[in-house]
């Protein structure tokens, strides 16, 4: 269980997951898979039944199947953005954004939309291309559509 929680939903590579926990890694999408399913049970049983589920439920759930922390959630949920992306991304924040010159603080999505805000989507764009893995595809795109649709809520 500890694998789980410790390792897979905090998006850690599953060589430090097999270090750490002496277990083989390999085998825990199938298990978080079966996991999340037994959540999606018992969220039908709780509207069954009229009880409130709190949006922190969904969002446990969504780890749960996953494997991201709750900062990387947002960008997990794209279609065709997985957890070695999302985790490059946080690392990209953590060893760039979050240090001079930049020194954003926040979670990555309040990182992006505060660059988004700040420098353009032009500079946005030219920003986050360079995490390893984007580049200027798909997932780019839809990164920036996210970021959008983000700072367009909040305006």
């Amino acid at each position: 269980m500890h694998a789980c929680y410790f390792g897979w939903m905090e998006n850690r590579d599953q060589y430090d997951i097999e270090e750490e926990y002496k277990v083989y890694a390999s085998q825990l999408p199938q298990v978080a898979e079966e996991l999340w399913k037994l959540l999606k049970v018992s969220e039908t049983l709780a509207y069954k039944k009229n009880l409130q589920i709190p949006k922190e439920f969904k969002d446990f759930s969504d780890r749960v199947r996953f494997g991201v922390t709750e900062e990387e959630l947002p960008l997990r949920r794209l279609r065709g953005i997985g957890r070695e992306s999302t985790r490059k991304i946080k690392r990209y924040c953590d060893n760039f954004l979050r240090k001079p010159p930049w020194n954003y603080k926040g979670t990555i999505m309040e990182i992006f939309q505060e660059i988004y805000k700040k420098e353009g989507e032009k500079r946005f764009v030219e920003i986050v291309q360079y995490v390893k893995g984007i580049g200027k595809g798909k997932k780019l795109e839809k990164i920036l559509g996210l970021v959008k649709s983000k700072v367009n809520k909040n305006i």
